[in-house]
């Protein structure tokens, strides 16, 4: 999938051009420079910021980066999932997550481990590349930067390198969004910072969307600290949250609940209300978490049996004052332990982007492929995609995937062969804090887990070890798994698409792979052609990458000759469909001011296949048509080859036998011993 970015490069040098103009004083062009960051870089040199220092006091001490620290540990407390995800999201892409208040003053720093360490290490003050590590970026102080601007205008805002006033941001890149409380006023700013790595489209919409889970936390967390026991304020206000709710007295006993609550624990909003009271009662009886004491709960894990199924909850309890009896009650809140995963699969981008349409064929094979592939899509059976590397066994699964009921649900893909064998377990079934050694503080759900609902593909499924294939098995056999750590079974609900390019049946054979296992994920099965058994696709294959890649480059026009074709159908494409899009990429690459692909825009690897095959057919077509002895055919063969090369090349000698690997006077002395090659007169032509 191409990556949607706001500016393309030579936009952004067009904004470098034009800062400099403004730090040595000249005008600015402002069809080029937007509005808002104009008018931004005018305060900010009219606010006297030198855009080439940082004063130190702008940076946290050490003490501060620790209280840091306790902040965030209130802030989880608070909010939960969502800031061990965005630790969990920083310390796998270098992304990193800040918070500020409405002065563009810093409140928190989400970091990780990883960070703490960096910044119990460092023995000076921090300096301008530690600019996560600033506490006030104030438009006055730092210049233009997204949080003023966010702050400022009360919407989402991008910058990108040069946009940035300070030159020690000319390599960063920032989106930010505001924060409103339950009033809808601006409370304060979430910004995602990168460096060097240029941020897309997406990132903004992440930044957006984790300042609207900030904003409904708000609006949640402030109504049940304002909850009222009056029948009118408290039945509005429950019924609004998105999660289930339960309300007892002072006394213990269930006196309200929410329609939510309901459709979590499946009964019907037509029961009697007492026999309502009675199975929610009974449900909160069977938790194993004790509910009834004075301490407020925060995001546990609870099990539940519903319907003869077992089902996950996270369960949280808040103790609030009856402002007519002045004692307490409690507010206890049920939400789907799979919303949770669903939410944090979104963030991570478990999404398939193909449909069949991005399937470009024209083969008649391939057709029949996407056919059955289009028939299956709507049942539940484990697929099984066979075919060799780069011939597009994922496209398929995401296309079934975006064809089925399921494709509002996750897709989630695991390479068996690129996790080591001792963290493939865990990656699959997740596992429980402190279940060894590295596990994250607050366990990790598996990828099984995370796609319940929804589907889970395994490429290279021959790579999984055999314990692996053992408890996959079994979770297929069950829909239940267990953490690694954990005793506790949580149910699961997957469609199962498995990809390899290797005989499971000859694995199986040889102790490598389980048959009982291969016979359950081959209900159905897609063998997908290579890309040398479809040579006319080539054609549309390449159309397509060129337009795609034009576009990304930002080129138009280019043309594609009837040779390139022609070389491109001559190779054998180890690599398939992956290969032959590398090509198209360093062919418009070097392209340099053509617009033309030609033979001179492919690899040797192609050229001489190329050649190779044509010199094949001219002596197969040759030596049919005369009378050759075996003895000769060998001569004939050979001389066919030279004549061809060299009219390639044009009677260039040098050249000619360069590509066919001889030196020079070897050359001379076989076009001097055939009477053929001799009577053209080749010696004669010049080497220029």
């Amino acid at each position: 999938m191409a990556q949607s970015y706001r500016l393309s490069d030579s936009d952004m040098k067009n904004i470098e051009i034009q800062w400099n103009r403004l730090i040595s004083g000249k005008s600015v062009d402002q069809n080029i420079v937007p509005p808002n960051i104009y008018k931004s870089w005018i305060r900010s040199k009219e606010s006297g910021v030198d855009p080439y220092t940082i004063k130190p006091e702008l940076f946290y001490t050490k003490k501060e980066m620790e209280e840091n620290g306790d902040k965030l540990d209130r802030l989880k407390d608070q909010y939960g999932d969502v800031v061990l995800l965005m630790q969990e999201i920083s310390l796998k892409t270098g992304l990193r997550f800040q918070l500020f208040d409405t002065e563009a003053q810093s409140t928190h720093l989400i970091v990780t481990d990883e960070d703490i360490k960096y910044f119990n290490k460092k023995s000076q003050q921090f300096d301008h590349k530690d600019f996560f590590a600033m506490k006030n970026v104030a438009e006055d102080q730092i210049g233009t930067t997204t949080i003023p601007l966010a702050i400022r205008e009360n919407k989402p805002v991008q910058l990108l390198y040069y946009e940035h006033y300070h030159t020690h941001l000319h390599k960063a890149n920032c989106s930010a969004a505001p924060i409103h409380d339950i009033h809808g006023n601006l409370s304060g700013v979430l910004n995602i910072l990168s460096f060097d790595k240029k941020q897309t489209i997406e990132i903004l919409g992440l930044a957006t969307t984790l300042a609207k889970i900030f904003n409904d936390n708000l609006k949640i967390s402030h109504m049940v600290d304002e909850l009222k026991l009056m029948n009118s304020t408290l039945n509005e206000i429950i019924e609004y949250l998105p999660k289930g709710i339960i309300y007892l007295d002072h006394r213990g006993s269930l006196n309200k609940y929410n329609k939510k609550i309901l459709d979590l624990f499946s009964i019907p909003h037509d029961k009697k209300p007492e026999a309502i009271r009675n199975k929610l009662q009974k449900h909160l009886n069977n938790i194993d978490v004790s509910i009834s004491e004075e301490k407020d709960l925060s995001n546990k894990e609870v099990f539940l049996t519903i319907n003869n199924e077992k089902k996950s909850f996270i369960l949280s309890v808040k103790s609030i004052m009856d402002l007519q009896t002045q004692r307490k009650g409690r507010i206890i809140i049920f939400e789907e332990t799979n919303n949770l995963i669903r939410l944090n699969d979104t963030l991570r981008g478990n999404q398939a982007l193909y449909n069949f349409d991005d399937i470009i064929t024209k083969d008649p094979r391939m057709l029949d492929l996407k056919s059955t592939a289009k028939l299956i899509a709507g049942s539940l059976s484990a697929v099984l995609i066979f075919g060799e590397s780069g011939t597009g066994k994922e496209l398929f699964a995401q296309a079934i995937h975006n064809a089925s009921e399921r494709k509002d649900r996750p897709f989630v893909a695991i390479n068996c062969g690129a996790i080591p064998q001792d963290l493939i377990e865990s990656e699959l079934f997740g596992y429980q804090p402190g279940a060894f050694t590295g596990a994250l503080k607050g366990g990790k759900p598996g990828k099984l887990e995370i796609a319940s609902e929804g589907t889970l593909f395994l490429d290279e499924v021959e790579s999984m070890p055999l314990i692996t294939q053992i408890k996959l098995l079994r979770a297929l056999s069950t829909n239940r798994i267990s953490r690694v750590g954990s005793i506790k079974e949580v149910p699961i609900n997957i469609r199962l698409v498995s990809a390899t390019k290797k005989d499971l049946l000859k694995e199986a054979e040889a102790g490598n792979f389980r048959e009982d296992l291969y016979y359950r994920i081959k209900i159905i099965t897609l063998n997908l052609p290579p890309l040398r058994k479809r040579l006319d696709d080539i054609e549309i294959l390449v159309d397509h990458f060129v337009k795609m890649f034009s576009r990304q480059f930002n080129i138009s026009g280019i043309e594609i000759s009837d040779e390139y074709i022609e070389c491109l159908k001559a190779y054998h494409w180890n690599g398939n469909l992956r290969e032959l899009k590398n090509v198209i990429e360093r062919s418009i690459v070097l392209m340099g001011n053509r617009r033309r692909l030609t033979q001179e825009s492919l690899p040797e690897n192609i050229l001489y296949a190329y050649q190779s095959n044509h010199i094949k057919e001219k002596i197969a077509t040759t030596v049919k048509n005369i009378d050759t002895s075996p003895k000769s055919l060998l001569k004939v063969s050979e001389e066919i080859a030279i004549e061809m090369v060299l009219n390639e090349q044009q009677g260039n000698i040098s050249k000619t036998a360069k590509v066919l690997g001889i030196s020079r006077p070897t050359l001379y002395k076989k076009i001097q011993e055939s009477e053929t090659l001799k009577c053209k007169n080749y010696l004669q032509l010049s080497d220029c």
